[in-house]
């Protein structure tokens, strides 16, 4: 396969995953249980800053930008569980390790996903 059809398969895949998030897991009619905020919660983060999460398993097909960490926060940020998620993201941040450069990537992240939940409060 193709560089350029791995990225537009890895595009199509990213769409779907995340309609498939927000409808049947974060739907209208719907609210997801503990168990499964903090596996979400774990796919996005772990120890001390985020992590690079990927519906792949090669390297080739990494997704650079944080597209889908991104868009998983901002769900759960949302969420009327949202207090559990601000103390998961909270322990988190206390918990900081080393790595200067993943501090700051976490923070930009995490800015980013709050200053779109802010909007969509204040609407």
């Amino acid at each position: 396969m193709k560089l350029n059809e791995l990225k537009w398969l890895r595009k199509r895949l990213n769409r779907f995953f995340m309609a498939f998030v927000s409808e049947l897991v974060f739907g209208a009619d719907t609210e997801p249980d503990a168990e499964i905020i903090d596996w979400l919660l774990q796919c996005v983060t772990f120890g001390a800053g985020t992590r690079q999460f990927s519906l792949y398993n090669t390297a080739d097909a990494v997704d650079p930008t944080p597209v889908l960490r991104s868009f998983l926060l901002k769900l759960l940020m949302q969420c009327t569980q949202s207090e559990a998620v601000h103390n998961h993201i909270n322990r988190m941040l206390s918990n900081w390790g080393e790595d200067e450069k993943q501090r700051i990537q976490t923070m930009v992240l995490l800015m980013d996903c709050r200053k779109v939940g802010f909007k969509h409060t204040t609407v």
